[in-house]
């Protein structure tokens, strides 16, 4: 089984032997083209493997003719070179349309995801029932920061919410896509690209807090840039933790301020569905979400292809 790099700068893999050939003779790929066997971490021309070029006894174990060469970067992008142009209130058009289309699906789905969020802040929030006076909200409030049920709080918010909302997120982007998509990509999350996602989670709350205690811009610029499209692209494209990060904070740093623009509304459509007695949320929030897998797929390049481009069309990586 092996793993290549296209044209498009994107990994296509794992796959059989016979898989890559006949990628060859459709020009999709050639002895060039950087790829990895199962279970390695070396990547290296194909033409190196046994499988497609290197020698056994003294003869070629495969030949093929063989398109022109395409140049291989030495640092390849995880995630597409953002766009001239974007339009985050085009991504919130967008969704709407999407939220109409979609209504009870998307309804049903944010449902759960409300539900598992309001069931760990009854389990573990603070208990504010029945309190009234300003100061006495305060100072439960501050007696609750050091106790232990804000740290349970915080681990289930990285150990289960966010795995959670990751694949939320990717089931509207399947549904933004006008792919099938069901309740289980609902707990995506929870599959493979867990790990990713707890380390990004917490990688980014330590570089961002780090940021903010450093004259408090670095950390917005670090919080915009990653918590956009990071979790999304982990689930999405089963990337690493620091490869979908760093594509994340790329794709962001070119349209950061729209970035920042489209965080704004959807803080600003959340706010207003909580005054609606929190019932609101199950209209804002997939409107949220669903403007974010838009602006996603416009500056992340859309969903990955089932094969590389042909090579001798495909354009070249952007390193």
């Amino acid at each position: 089984m092996y793993t290549i790099i296209g044209g498009d700068g994107r990994e296509y893999g794992p796959v059989p032997a016979e898989q890559i050939r006949a990628w060859i003779a459709a020009g999709r790929a050639n002895l060039e083209t950087q790829a990895k066997a199962a279970g390695t971490a070396e990547w290296k021309p194909l033409g190196e493997f046994a499988d497609f070029g290197g020698r056994i006894g003294g003869a070629p174990a495969f030949e093929a003719d063989e398109p022109a060469p395409v140049p291989v970067p030495s640092a390849r992008p995880v995630l597409a070179a953002a766009p001239p142009e974007f339009s985050p209130l085009d991504c919130f058009a967008r969704s709407w349309d999407l939220l109409k289309q979609n209504f009870l699906p998307l309804v049903g789905v944010t449902a759960i995801v409300c539900g598992a969020e309001l069931a760990v802040e009854l389990a573990t929030g603070p208990k504010t029932e029945g309190v009234t006076d300003i100061a006495a909200l305060f100072d439960a409030y501050r007696s609750y920061a050091g106790s232990t049920a804000f740290r349970l709080q915080e681990a289930a918010n990285i150990l289960v919410l966010l795995p959670l909302f990751a694949g939320y997120q990717f089931y509207i982007l399947k549904r933004a896509r006008q792919q099938a998509a069901s309740v289980r990509d609902v707990f995506a999350g929870f599959s493979a690209a867990y790990p990713a996602l707890v380390l990004a989670a917490i990688l980014i709350l330590v570089f961002t807090t780090l940021g903010l205690l450093c004259f408090v811009l670095p950390g917005i610029y670090l919080a915009v840039a990653y918590y956009a499209f990071t979790f999304l692209a982990i689930v999405d494209r089963r990337l690493g933790t620091w490869a979908a990060m760093e594509g994340s904070r790329r794709a962001v740093t070119r349209h950061w301020w729209s970035v920042l623009l489209l965080f704004i509304i959807g803080l600003l459509l959340c706010l207003a569905g909580l005054i609606a007695f929190g019932a609101g949320m199950l209209i804002t929030l997939p409107l949220v979400v669903g403007a974010f897998a838009y602006a996603y797929d416009d500056l992340c390049g859309g969903p990955v292809k089932s094969e590389p481009e042909p090579v001798n069309s495909a354009p070249q990586p952007t390193v």
